[in-house]
Parts: C-alpha cells; sequence; structure tokens
C-alpha cells in the first residue's frame, strides 16, 4: 500500500471502489465538489436506479428499465 501526503484542495483521481479511501466531513463555509466521469462499452448499460438518485438526485424510467444483475457481481 502507499499513502499519499494530500492537502486540503488537492485534486485527486482514482478508481472509487477499487482504491482504499475515506470521505471526511465538509466544516465551515467550505464546499466539496465531485466530478464522476464515467463510460462504458457496452451502450445497454446504465446506474442502478439506487446509483443514479444516490450522485445526481433523480432516477430515470431507463434506469428502472434496465435494473438487472450486474455481469460483473459488483453492487452499488
Amino acid at each position: 500500500m502507499r499513502q499519499l501526503k494530500l492537502e486540503p484542495g488537492d485534486l485527486q483521481i482514482f478508481k472509487g471502489r477499487f482504491t482504499l479511501h475515506r470521505v471526511t466531513k465538509v466544516e465551515g463555509q467550505k464546499s466539496r465538489y465531485m466530478c464522476i466521469p464515467a463510460y462504458v462499452l457496452d451502450p445497454w448499460r446504465v446506474n442502478t436506479p439506487e446509483h443514479s438518485k444516490a450522485i445526481y438526485g433523480k432516477v430515470l424510467p431507463i434506469h428502472i428499465e434496465r435494473n438487472q444483475a450486474r455481469s460483473d457481481g459488483l453492487t452499488d
């Protein structure tokens, strides 16, 4: 394992579920900005309804229609 010396405001890019990490509480008048770039090679795949609601704040009909077991066995 490698530990990085990070400071508040540092840009971090990592593969979330495959990288051990923690998120600290935002305190005071500061904001935390998140960018979640995503792409898939399979145009049929979309986020689960739960993931879409948690990250983007809404669920679209396509999320419900295509909600099925993931082929990689991972869950959100």
